[in-house]
């Protein structure tokens, strides 16, 4: 069983842990925030992840909508002297959803120009709505 501190796990680094340096993206975000260039609420981050930490296997045997606990995070990087470090860390609960293959994606008239320069427009055509 759970502990409810489990739970609601969430951690900020605001500074970083090596030098007490600012963070980039962070320093951006507000910059723009102080602009009105984007929401208040916005964040950025250099990498955001979420998920869930799972047995190989198991996931396929969930149901749809079963929700199962798992992470997020965001990282930055410091101003002063290059680190990389997780400013943000977080215990969510994550719900298993379908996941829809994406559409093909007709190439663009630059790239259909390219494929008959190279000569096998054809079969890269034919090939790209096979895949």
């Amino acid at each position: 069983m759970e502990d409810k501190e489990s739970k609601d796990f969430r951690k900020e680094f605001p500074k970083c842990p090596v030098c007490g340096g600012k963070p980039l993206f962070h320093e951006t975000a507000l910059a723009l925030k102080a602009r009105g260039l984007v929401d208040e609420k916005w964040e950025m981050a250099l990498d955001s992840r979420q998920g869930a930490i799972m047995q190989p296997g198991k996931e396929s045997s969930l149901p749809i909508g079963t929700e199962v606990p798992g992470y997020s995070f965001n990282t930055d990087i410091c101003m002063e002297c290059g680190n990389i470090w997780a400013v943000k860390l977080e215990r969510v609960t994550v719900k298993k959803t379908i996941t829809l293959a994406s559409p093909t994606v007709m190439p663009n008239r630059e790239a259909r120009r390219h494929m008959k320069q190279k000569g096998n427009y054809q079969s890269d055509l034919r090939n790209l709505l096979l895949s």
